[in-house]
């Protein structure tokens, strides 16, 4: 694979690139000649295997466990890489798709203070999209996935089990409802074109369609104009979701939150005040 045109697709920072080919010009020394089949092994195992695993070469390379996870899921994209080109996927959108490593050290770094993958909850959520299930098309990400409600819209009929598209909203991009809307239209191709799927139905859990939002935020609001395309079916009052997506992580006190946006502001105010914080989960056509 061609790692500086990867890294420059999914748009990895300097340091990161910088460090992986640290790791990768180590990795390559006599002493690591089985390293890959080794790592995939392990990754193949699950994660508590392929946790072992990166904790030995840690020690050895005295590399963060979280950025040798980045670097070794860059890697097994090579076989990713492989099942869409088998599939005739095209390669904007398997880079596109492989962009969340990035995404998710950003993330982590917030979180934790390190560059890389964090232990948790970004593992099992990797494998999905290393195992050719989740695709980035535009602004969202796309899961082939089995509807966990009952559920009409517009005269279409969900059955639990049911096959629907489930919807993921990545960070660090500004959330434009014609982004959103040329994702979906791109995903309706998609899933006809390489799942035979001739009618989407679009479901979505996230901290994007709790109500309360669309209560605080003007009608403007990109996140306001994503809630009204959906039909709301439930909602679960639960604030950790909400707060690691605004905030990163979880504070020990509540004064401690930075008020430094808008929505920052308004959650932080709902904390002091006991007001409920959640998800929402809905369809759309």
């Amino acid at each position: 694979m061609d790692f500086e045109l990867y890294m420059q697709k999914t748009d990895m920072c300097k340091e990161g690139r910088a460090t992986f080919y640290e790791v990768h010009k180590k990795l390559s020394e006599p002493w690591f000649e089985n390293i890959m089949d080794e790592a995939y092994a392990a990754y193949d195992e699950g994660d508590e295997k392929f946790e072992e695993f990166l904790t030995k070469i840690s020690g050895k390379l005295d590399v963060s466990v979280e950025f040798l996870t980045l670097y070794f899921y860059v890697r097994i994209s090579e076989r990713t890489y492989l099942t869409y080109k088998k599939l005739g996927i095209c390669d904007d959108i398997f880079y596109s798709s492989m962009d969340d490593f990035e995404i998710s050290s950003r993330l982590g770094f917030d979180r934790i203070g390190i560059y890389g993958v964090p232990r948790s909850p970004d593992r099992p959520w990797q494998r999905l999209i290393l195992e050719n299930k989740i695709y980035r098309l535009g602004r969202l990400q796309f899961e082939l996935y089995e509807s966990p409600v009952d559920a009409e819209i517009d005269g279409h009929n969900v059955k639990v089990g049911d096959t629907v598209i489930n919807v993921h909203i990545p960070a660090f991009a500004p959330l434009r409802e014609e982004d959103c809307e040329a994702a979906y239209a791109l995903a309706r191709d998609f899933f006809k074109k390489y799942h035979g799927i001739d009618a989407c139905i679009f479901y979505c859990d996230s901290w994007l369609l709790h109500p309360w939002l669309s209560e605080e935020l003007p009608e403007s609001s990109g996140i306001v104009c994503f809630q009204k395309k959906y039909k709301l079916l439930k909602t679960e009052e639960s604030p950790k979701s909400t707060l690691l997506y605004v905030f990163a992580k979880e504070y020990d006190n509540i004064s401690d939150y930075p008020e430094d946006t808008k929505l920052r502001r308004l959650v932080k105010a709902r904390l002091i005040k006991g007001l409920p914080l959640g998800s929402g989960h809905g369809i759309r056509l």
